[in-house]
């Protein structure tokens, strides 16, 4: 809530709405019904407040003198001035590569992950199995096997060796039939905010795209908070021009798992 006085001496109260919408309510000092008015911009970023204000300084200055649009002015200024800073952040193209995918582009199981596995001629091995939290699967008569951190192949691999001592010549294949690690979550100025599942690879491009896009407000600043390899969160910004001009080819980059994305 913003307070202040409009040109007539009168009280003024400023704010705005969880849709956007600036509101402003004016009580005469004599009394009276207050008068409310709903503003026609909407601010949800200190972009926006930065680029009204001189506007809206303007419009108060040299506008229609009716009272209503003179209330209205004040009351978009200070709610510019009020707007909360821009988050902090490098460039997206500064962004490491993620650990859900390899550098040839293969799946990196992960805790959580459903894996169905296929041992040629021995049904009783054969099934589906899920990945611990520790990042192991148990598998018949092998035990504890390590998953997590191997693709597909590395795992046919580690399997078809471990079965050598009770399976001759085992003949193993791995599939991945639940991505549920590969999780992005999605806030801020956007259609449908809250986690997705991701089956495939995925851009941020095509994220925004499975999230409804962004909602009429945004200013198409777009943040990314990924997790480093020594477990800290770095921020990264760009916009959703660059995204679908293709700049950069950042309409290339891939999401990772546990990646958050807000638009401002």
């Amino acid at each position: 809530m913003y307070p202040s006085k409009d040109p007539s001496g009168n009280n003024l109260h400023s704010w705005v709405s969880d849709d956007g919408w600036l509101w402003s309510i004016s009580k005469r000092k004599t009394g009276g019904i207050p008068r409310v008015f709903r503003g026609f911009f909407a601010l949800k970023s200190a972009a926006d407040g930065r680029q009204l204000a001189p506007k809206c300084a303007s419009y108060f200055l040299t506008g229609p003198k009716d009272r209503r649009y003179r209330m209205l002015m004040v009351a978009l200024v200070l709610c510019c001035n009020g707007c909360a800073a821009s988050i902090s952040a490098l460039d997206l193209n500064q962004a490491p590569a993620g650990s859900t995918f390899n550098r040839v582009g293969d799946y990196v199981i992960s805790a959580s992950d459903q894996i169905i596995v296929k041992v040629f001629g021995q049904d009783n091995l054969s099934g589906t199995y899920t990945v611990a939290p520790t990042g192991m699967m148990t598998f018949p008569l092998v035990g504890f096997v390590a998953a997590a951190g191997d693709t597909a192949l590395q795992l046919t691999t580690r399997l078809e060796k471990a079965l050598r001592p009770f399976v001759k010549s085992p003949i193993v294949t791995v599939g991945v039939v639940g991505h549920d690690s590969y999780q992005v979550f999605f806030s801020g100025e956007i259609n449908k905010p809250g986690m997705l599942p991701m089956q495939s690879r995925t851009t941020l491009l095509q994220g925004l795209a499975m999230a409804g896009g962004l909602t009429r407000f945004a200013s198409g600043r777009i943040i990314l908070l990924r997790q480093s390899a020594n477990g800290s969160t770095q921020r990264y910004a760009t916009t959703l021009y660059k995204l679908l001009s293709g700049k950069d080819q950042l309409d290339r980059f891939v999401l990772d798992r546990s990646d958050l994305i807000h638009a401002e």
